[in-house]
């Protein structure tokens, strides 16, 4: 493992310290003050310092006096684009200088050319939330060592969440997927799975698979479900969509989720989304469903309030039910007369629509309220 060291000149204060920790560790130091980097001189002393990052496994940047261009504008640069482990360590003296800077109301008494720009790059870090560590001189090897160490601890425990999320696909793959363990077991990975959900990278299926077993364990919030439903992958969105009813739990909040719903339907060519909501929504909640689906008109395609009549239709009898709320009952009869007016609303499901509006006003007993929410 080679760990490479950057900052300016004056890393000759604590380059050898650098090198006795880094050793210790069992890997290989590189830092241009005694040339144990990758080098080529037939390339730009830029393009050797790229070269020594990409070659690195971390890489410890160290603030001292003096100022470095290619260190903070190479190295740190190529450092974050690669995504390697990287430590930062500021020398105290100019540490305490920096944030003696920022305290003055006064502003920042005259400084040279090299520490204002260390204090510019101090402003940069602390602008991208990143830890400076502060060091003495003599007491670097030591604080060195402590940060090194929690590196390495977070490649450790990197490798073990790839391996449980390996074991946790491994099981999401096999063909025993449908019968689910025990849902406490599941919820206690529940962490894990929403990393898959929502990783847009993942395969489709086992994303698809793991929406399957939130119908079990639950737990997806709001605006979980609402992302989902709107998943640049057509085949998560329609099973979010599909599965609505078994997602939801008493700790969601319906409205946000059945608009967000309503207007994914209307903001798509794809006609297969709005079956698929009306369907939802409907089964998710009745009551609460006949108010959204009234947002689908004016629909442009005849589906819409052809599926609306059927689906309504088989539920007639929890309909009839539920009429005798005269609010539940004017809303309705107000979804059926959108579905009437479509312009190319068709006798087959007029006469449906036409017989559920003739058996709500044979009913009796109107004043008779309809209370709760509850998954009908």
């Amino acid at each position: 493992m080679k760990i490479f060291l950057c900052g300016a000149k004056d890393l000759r204060k604590i380059s050898k310290v650098f090198e006795n920790v880094v050793t210790e560790f069992g890997c290989q130091p590189q830092c241009f003050i005694d040339t144990k980097i990758e080098y080529d001189n037939n390339e730009s002393w830029e393009r050797n310092s790229e070269v020594t990052v990409a070659g690195s496994d971390i890489v410890v940047f160290v603030i001292m006096g003096q100022y470095g261009s290619i260190t903070w504008d190479v190295e740190y640069m190529e450092t974050k684009k690669s995504g390697k482990s990287f430590l930062l360590f500021c020398e105290r003296n100019i540490y305490k200088a920096y944030y003696s800077s920022k305290s003055q109301k006064t502003g920042i008494a005259p400084i040279g050319s090299a520490k204002r720009k260390l204090f510019s790059i101090i402003d940069e870090l602390n602008s991208e939330h990143r830890t400076l560590v502060s060091f003495d001189i003599p007491g670097f090897g030591p604080i060195f060592k402590v940060h090194l160490l929690q590196v390495f601890r977070n490649g450790i425990q990197a490798i073990e969440e790839r391996n449980k999320k390996r074991e946790l696909l491994s099981f999401i793959r096999g063909k025993e997927i449908m019968v689910f363990k025990d849902p406490a077991i599941m919820a206690s990975e529940s962490e894990y799975l929403s990393q898959l959900l929502f990783d847009v990278f993942e395969n489709k299926e086992v994303r698809k698979r793991i929406l399957r077993i939130f119908t079990s364990i639950k737990g997806l919030r709001d605006d979980d479900i609402i992302n989902l439903a709107r998943d640049p992958e057509q085949g998560v969105a329609r099973t979010t969509i599909e599965l609505l009813p078994q997602l939801v739990d008493p700790n969601n909040n319906l409205d946000p989720i059945f608009q967000a719903f309503v207007d994914i339907a209307n903001a798509s060519s794809d006609f297969g989304i709005d079956r698929r909501v009306i369907c939802s929504l409907l089964e998710t909640d009745l009551i609460l469903s006949i108010s959204y689906l009234r947002q689908l008109f004016p629909a442009s395609d005849i589906g819409t309030p052809r599926r609306i009549a059927e689906d309504t239709y088989d539920r007639i009898d929890t309909i009839l039910a539920l009429a005798k709320d005269k609010g539940f009952k004017g809303t309705f009869r107000q979804l059926m007369e959108d579905c009437k007016q479509h312009q190319k609303s068709t006798a087959n499901y007029k006469d449906k629509i036409q017989d559920m509006l003739d058996w709500i006003d044979s009913l009796e007993g109107d004043d008779e309220r309809v209370t709760g929410l509850g998954t009908l």
